[in-house]
């Protein structure tokens, strides 16, 4: 269980009713994450995958963030 702070408390009962926000970076973030993430050999997905496990991480205060995503494809080790 991920522990986040909240400003309301958890239902007793898990409904797994959720929203999703959506938002548009601009063309000059965009285009720095796309250069940083050819610098580290990684895809831009992996790089915004990493933030967002960095994030979660430190608002938990949890060191084992597991997050699950569909891969197919990779050939690296380090994804099978």
């Amino acid at each position: 269980l991920l522990e986040l702070p909240t400003d309301f408390p958890r239902p007793p009962v898990q409904t797994y009713r959720g929203a999703h926000w959506q938002t548009r970076l601009d063309a000059g973030l965009t285009r720095k994450l796309e250069q940083l993430a050819a610098q580290q050999d990684v895809t831009p997905y992996m790089l915004l995958l990493a933030a967002f496990q960095l994030l979660l991480g430190r608002l938990s205060g949890q060191d084992d963030i597991l997050i699950g995503t569909p891969i197919a494809n990779r050939t690296h080790q380090q994804t099978t």
